[in-house]
């Protein structure tokens, strides 16, 4: 997993730092945040939540942000909740790995709603 949470870290501080201090990661695949939560640089990353099976009941109340990083949602999967949606990048997972991770979509988001109202409609408890 080093090789996304560089990715991750790399998209996110190219980000302009007016919209870094007001975006989290939220990632459609709860191994992708499970891995920047504990492989990634807490310094520099921000929250990082995932809608998928247990760790939909895990978004704090106190999520405020107006941007979002999706990993591994296409615009036309968040066009509901984002003002604006623009693909900046895929992740790509070393040695050819067939997994969820490999060239996931990374959508940024600027969201429409609080991420706390737009939460119950992300669940994915497959």
């Amino acid at each position: 997993m080093p090789q996304i949470t560089n990715q991750a870290t790399a998209i996110y501080t190219s980000l302009p730092t007016s919209e870094r201090e007001t975006t989290d990661i939220i990632s459609s695949d709860y191994g992708v945040a499970g891995a920047l939560d504990i492989f990634g640089n807490q310094a520099i990353l921000p929250g990082v939540y995932s809608p998928q099976l247990s760790d939909a009941f895990w978004l704090p109340s106190h999520v405020a942000v107006t941007d979002a990083l999706m990993v591994g949602y296409l615009p036309s999967d968040v066009a509901w909740m984002c003002m604006s949606a623009t693909v900046v990048a895929h992740l790509t997972v070393p040695y050819h790995d067939a997994s969820l991770e490999q060239d996931a979509p990374v959508t940024f988001c600027h969201l429409s709603e609080p991420i706390t109202s737009a939460w119950p409609r992300l669940r994915n408890f497959s």
